[in-house]
C-alpha cells in the first residue's frame, strides 16, 4: 500500500466500512479505544510522497462528503472525518497525528478536530493552531 498509486475499489471500501464503524461505535466506547482500534498496526516504510497523500485525501473526501452514501450514513462531522483519514493515512504510511482542540466562542466552548503531518495540520486553515488549545494528540 506504499506505493504511488491508490487502488481506488478498495479504498472506496475501506472509508465505507469505517464511516460505518465509527457511526456505531463512536460514543458507545471509550473514545481513546476506539482511536488504539483505529491505529493500524505500526508501518515500516513511512510515505513521504505529497501526491499520495493528496490523491488519498481528495479521494476519501468525495467518498466523505459527495457520494449520496457519504452523506446520508456518514453525517459528515470534523470528528469523523478527522477518525477516518488517520486510519487511511496511517494504513498508507503517513505518519499523522489526530488532534482534537477547543475554543472559547461567547462564552462557550466549541471543539474542533483535525490531522497533523509532522506536527503540522493538513487540509485546515493555516491558523487553525491559533484558533484553538490543542487538548489531545494521538500519533
Amino acid at each position: 500500500m506504499n506505493g504511488k498509486t491508490i487502488n481506488r475499489f478498495f479504498l472506496t471500501l475501506q472509508v465505507i466500512i469505517l464511516i460505518t464503524y465509527v457511526n456505531l461505535v463512536l460514543g458507545r466506547i471509550n473514545f481513546q479505544k476506539l482511536v488504539i482500534c483505529l491505529r493500524p498496526a505500526d508501518f515500516r516504510v513511512e510515505n513521504n510522497s505529497n501526491e499520495l497523500r493528496d490523491k488519498i485525501f481528495s479521494f476519501v473526501y468525495k467518498v466523505l462528503y459527495t457520494s449520496l452514501f457519504g452523506y446520508l450514513i456518514f453525517r459528515p462531522t470534523c470528528l469523523k472525518k478527522s477518525l477516518v483519514l488517520y486510519r487511511i493515512f496511517r494504513l498508507y504510511g503517513f505518519p499523522v497525528e489526530l488532534n482534537i482542540g477547543v475554543k472559547k466562542v461567547h462564552g462557550n466552548l466549541e471543539a474542533h478536530s483535525w490531522i497533523s503531518y509532522r506536527k503540522l495540520p493538513i487540509y485546515e486553515k493555516d491558523d487553525i493552531l491559533s484558533e484553538y488549545e490543542l487538548l489531545y494528540s494521538y500519533a
